[in-house]
C-alpha cells in the first residue's frame, strides 16, 4: 500500500521536472516501497525546483484529493488515479517490480469498472486517499529525521544539499512542515470543516 505514495512522491518529482523544462528519462518503484525518479535538467534551478517537489507537491495533491472526495467526486477521483498509474506505466516505469505493482493496481481498478461496484469505488477511493495522507506526513518527518541523524542519508534533503550548500536539515525540516500543515488541512476536511467552504462561490465573488 505504501506504493501508492512513493507513486505519487515520484510522480510529483516527474511533473516538476517537465515544468522546469527538464526530461523524465525512468521512474523505478521498489518492492521495498523505495522510489525513484531518473530526470535531466538544462538548468540548476530546475534540478532544485526537481529536487524539492516531492514532498510538497505530493502533499498538496492529497489535500486536494480529500477535498474532491467531500465533494463527492469519488469516482472521477478514481478515474484520474487510474489514468495516472497508465500514464506511469506506459511512459516512466521500467523495472519489473514497479511495472509488476502498476498492472495489478490497473487490474483492480479495472475490475471496479467492469463490474460497476459503485460501493466499492467510495471505499477504494477512502483506501487510497487515507494511505496517501497518512503516507505523506510520516515520510516527511522521516526524512527530517534522517537529517538530524546522517545528514548523508536523508534522501531529497541530501541532494538538495549538495546543489544548494544549504544543510540537508534546513530542507529537511521544511518538508516536515509542509507535511505537517497539509496533514492537519487533510484532517480538518476529514472531519467536515469544508462543509462551509464553497471554493466556486468565492471564486464567484472576486
Amino acid at each position: 500500500m505504501k506504493l501508492f505514495y512513493t507513486m505519487l512522491h515520484e510522480t510529483c518529482h516527474a511533473v516538476a521536472a517537465r515544468i522546469s523544462g527538464g526530461k523524465v528519462k525512468r521512474v523505478h518503484l521498489y518492492a521495498t516501497t523505495a522510489g525513484l525518479a531518473e530526470t535531466t535538467h538544462r538548468s540548476r534551478p530546475g534540478a532544485v525546483w526537481t529536487a524539492f517537489a516531492g514532498y510538497p507537491l505530493a502533499s498538496f495533491a492529497v489535500t486536494a484529493g480529500i477535498y474532491g472526495y467531500t465533494l463527492g467526486l469519488s469516482e472521477p477521483l478514481l478515474w484520474g488515479f487510474t489514468a495516472l498509474v497508465a500514464y506511469q506505466c506506459l511512459f516512466w516505469v521500467r523495472n519489473a517490480a514497479g511495472l509488476g505493482w502498476s498492472l495489478s493496481v490497473l487490474g483492480g481498478l479495472f475490475s471496479l469498472y467492469y463490474w460497476q461496484l459503485q460501493t466499492y469505488f467510495d471505499l477504494a477511493v477512502q483506501l487510497v486517499l487515507v494511505v496517501l495522507w497518512s503516507q505523506a506526513f510520516f515520510s516527511s518527518w522521516t526524512v527530517f529525521r534522517l537529517a538530524l541523524i546522517d545528514k548523508n542519508e536523508a534522501g531529497d534533503a541530501t541532494i538538495l544539499a549538495r546543489q544548494t550548500k544549504i544543510p540537508a536539515l534546513f530542507w529537511g525540516f521544511l518538508f516536515a512542515l509542509s507535511g505537517t500543515v497539509f496533514f492537519i488541512i487533510g484532517l480538518w476536511l476529514f472531519l467536515g470543516g469544508s462543509e462551509g467552504f464553497d471554493i466556486v462561490s468565492m471564486f464567484d465573488r472576486m
